[in-house]
């Protein structure tokens, strides 16, 4: 039975009409079809979809983007691995699983007694079908939909199960230990839908039901290498969109599909994996290495002098959907993949196979949404070290955004097409590139700095409730050796099986430079996006100059109903609030950002110049206020006075000082002095323009034409040196000399914690 959406906010009601899902079989030749199009109780048809099926290398590749040349060694482990090596290896996490069965008797998943067999592991017995297991140190429930085992040797879903959550037992071949799962440490929901050794898989009519046992039993990430032909928004389709709004803590992976091995080279995403709100995996190449160890070579369209893994798979299906939308979003390893090999038989084994498919690509993503859920479960974030007093419940929009924010861009060959020649961009072949884990997660001791910034706490969700309400978030480049990216997701209500338009709730994602009125708009486009549930803004390495100031903005063009999401911000910066006022230091920190900068600690009392520091020696900079008293001074005469106040201050009141600056927006420093007086706000700006704009252009740090804050930062760096780095807040705008002396500069401070005091009152 279909319901309407929730209603969550203060939006028009929709009337959705409640219908019954019936799957039958018409006999051919019949008026059977006509009949039931004729009557006016029936809604909507549609022709049922026969659905299908559809590691070491893939570990390295997903998590660092580092390839195998040898026998892994705990160098390359350490440097490869980085999310095994910091304990991020699926521990205490479940996962679900929708395929033909599993051997239980493989070594990937056996328990040292035996197989799930065992009536000891038994906790208890639900609807006659499912078994949960307390002990079994891999296996948490199996669900018989169909007949209950693996029966064929090599089957589909032991080798899939086993690319996520697979573990040889202590004591297994050394081979078998170099291909356990991506998330080897997590426990696995198994949702058996086979029968016998054929393909055809036996899905309920209701799909998403079997999700609901899962998610009741604990699981929020749910890996489906199945699939069929039909391209349409099918009922299925709409399912499991509806499982995901109902349930925002959970994120489905669908395989993309093989369809370009039967010539389909446009728009072949098959439902369900044409979902809004599911994650699509298409396959990459493995790496040399993994072909080189069987014995093979790659693939013969490769580039010369490439690495065979920067190439699409010859066979993965590509995109759009029929209504346009970006799919598939991902790719991963999926060519000759090295996983757990079923017996057929009750036989234990310990035996390996390799397999190709977006079947194989699709659990290799979610082993790695695994290892995302734990890094947020466990209080990775925000400090790129384990606290569990930070731990969350993260959205499934979140880890979804995570591992789209993080993909890296192939540039090889799709078959006999060159990826480098793409102008659009995301790709319609391989959606946002491949999954690189550490592109964008912080992890503790991580030589390259990262900043990272995420909402999407599925207790604490962020959500729209009217259309044209909006949040925004405020950022400020630190360096510019980093990408800056922004990736917005949601999990949007169900729509009409069969609809052209499955959009429901559309929220758009903007980015702003509001220095220099630039705006920047998602997925490649020149306006808003009005069809993907997922958009993204990517602006390159040295796009984004140090000290710029960034807005983030998620507004709600259209709701439905009220609408959570989920953000994620990468690069290197540091948040900050939307009146400007922002930390700049000379390097970007090693420990992400997840909330704006706080208020300063500003003693009650300031008469004396001495209060400001506080317990932590916080200093305040009258940067504005030097600024003003220079206003018709070149600006390497303002230099020189800003940096003789700067190094008065240092000096004589015995501090570290770290670089601040104010923000230029004009109101707010007339807030901060106390008047919001148009002529006095309109001086202040003018005097603020007229110095830091360039008269002198000999200065080789000059631009040509604009405002020069820039310039004016980088001055007062030099000028209090690199080993300034105590933690320091600006709020003020106000006189002061150009001279430098000791007087001079106590006074300045002085005054500068009065206006401190009274713009936090």
């Amino acid at each position: 039975v279909f319901k309407a959406p929730r209603r969550l906010g203060n939006v028009k009601s929709t009337k959705v009409l409640e219908a019954t899902v019936v799957e039958a079989e018409l006999p051919s030749g019949s008026d059977s079809l006509l009949l039931l199009a004729l009557d006016p109780e029936v809604l909507y048809i549609e022709p049922t979809d026969v659905l299908r099926t559809l590691n070491a290398d893939a570990a390295l590749m997903t998590q660092s983007g580092v390839e195998l040349s040898g026998t892994p060694t705990p160098e390359v482990v350490a440097s490869g691995l980085p999310f095994w090596e910091k304990g991020i290896d699926g521990t205490g996490q479940l996962v679900s699983v929708i395929d033909t069965g599993l051997d239980h008797m493989s070594c990937f998943f056996r328990n040292d007694t035996g197989g799930f067999d065992d009536k000891e592991l038994i906790e208890k017995r639900v609807a006659g079908f499912q078994y949960i297991y307390r002990f079994h140190r891999k296996l948490h429930a199996y669900a018989s939909w169909a007949d209950g085992v693996e029966e064929v040797a090599g089957g589909h879903g032991t080798h899939v199960a086993g690319s996520i959550v697979g573990n040889p037992l202590s004591g297994s071949d050394k081979t078998a230990s170099s291909h356990r799962g991506m998330a080897y440490n997590a426990r696995l929901y198994f949702s058996d839908v086979g029968v016998g050794s054929g393909e055809v898989l036996h899905i309920p009519t209701n799909v998403a039901i079997v999700f609901e046992y899962a998610h009741a039993e604990g699981s929020r990430i749910h890996s489906n290498s199945w699939g069929g032909h039909s391209t349409s928004y099918s009922f299925r389709t709409r399912q499991i969109d509806s499982f995901q709004f109902d349930h925002q803590d959970s994120l489905v992976l669908f395989a993309a599909g093989n369809s370009k091995r039967l010539g389909l080279s446009y728009g072949s995403i098959s439902a369900p994996a044409n979902a809004k709100s599911t994650l699509s995996v298409g396959a990459s190449l493995n790496s040399d290495h993994a072909f080189r160890s069987v014995g093979r070579r790659c693939d013969s369209s490769v580039k010369k002098g490439q690495r065979c893994s920067d190439n699409l798979a010859w066979f993965s299906s590509n995109g759009p959907t029929t209504d346009g939308r970006i799919k598939p979003e991902v790719v991963a390893p999926g060519d000759l993949i090295m996983s757990a090999m079923s017996a057929g038989s009750v036989d234990r084994t310990c035996k390996t196979t390799g397999m190709m498919g977006t079947s194989m690509a699709t659990p290799i993503v979610a082993g790695n949404a695994v290892l995302l859920r734990q890094y947020f479960v466990d209080g990775f974030y925000p400090s790129g070290t384990a606290n569990r007093r930070d731990g969350f419940s993260p959205m499934g929009a979140l880890i979804r955004a995570m591992l789209v924010n993080g993909a890296q861009r192939l540039e090889g060959m799709y078959d006999n097409f060159d990826l480098a020649s793409e102008s659009a961009w995301p790709s319609r072949h391989q959606g946002y590139g491949r999954v690189q884990l550490n592109a964008n997660v912080p992890l503790g001791g991580s030589s390259s700095s990262k900043s990272l910034f995420v909402i999407g706490d599925a207790d604490d969700m962020v959500t729209l409730k009217d259309e044209g309400e909006s949040v925004s978030y405020w950022f400020v480049i630190t360096a510019d050796l980093r990408d800056f990216r922004v990736t917005l997701a949601w999990s949007d209500p169900p729509p009409t099986s069969g609809t052209s338009t499955p959009l429901m709730n559309d929220l758009d994602l903007l980015v702003e430079e509001p220095q220099s009125k630039r705006q920047h708009f998602p997925n490649g486009l020149n306006k808003a996006d009005h069809i993907n549930t997922l958009e993204q803004v990517e602006l390159p390495a040295g796009k984004l100059r140090p000290g710029t100031a960034v807005k983030v903005t998620v507004r709600a063009r259209t709701l439905r109903t009220a609408q959570p999401f989920a953000l994620v911000v990468s690069g290197a910066f540091r948040a900050t609030d939307e009146t400007g006022v922002v930390v700049v230091t000379d390097a970007p920190t090693d420990t992400p950002t997840n909330a704006p900068t706080e208020e300063p600690s500003v003693a009650e009392d300031p008469s004396e110049a001495g209060s400001c520091q506080g317990s932590e020696a916080q200093l305040v900079l009258a940067v504005g206020a030097a600024v003003a008293s220079v206003s018709n001074a070149a600006l390497a005469d303002a230099r020189s006075a800003l940096g003789s106040l700067v190094s008065a201050i240092a000096t004589n009141l015995d501090a570290d000082v770290e670089l601040v600056r104010l923000g230029h927006n004009a109101e707010q420093v007339a807030k901060m002095r106390g008047s919001t007086k148009a002529s006095k706000r309109d001086a202040l700006q003018r005097q603020l323009e007229g110095l830091l704009t360039a008269d002198d252009q000999s200065d080789a740090g000059a631009p040509q034409g604009g405002v020069n804050y820039l310039a004016l930062l980088e001055y007062l760096g030099e000028q209090v040196g690199a080993d300034a780095v105590n933690p320091t807040v600006v709020l003020v705008a106000d006189s002061a000399p150009s001279r430098g002396d000791a007087s001079s500069a106590k006074a300045a401070l002085k005054r500068a914690c009065a206006a401190a005091a009274a713009f936090r009152a």
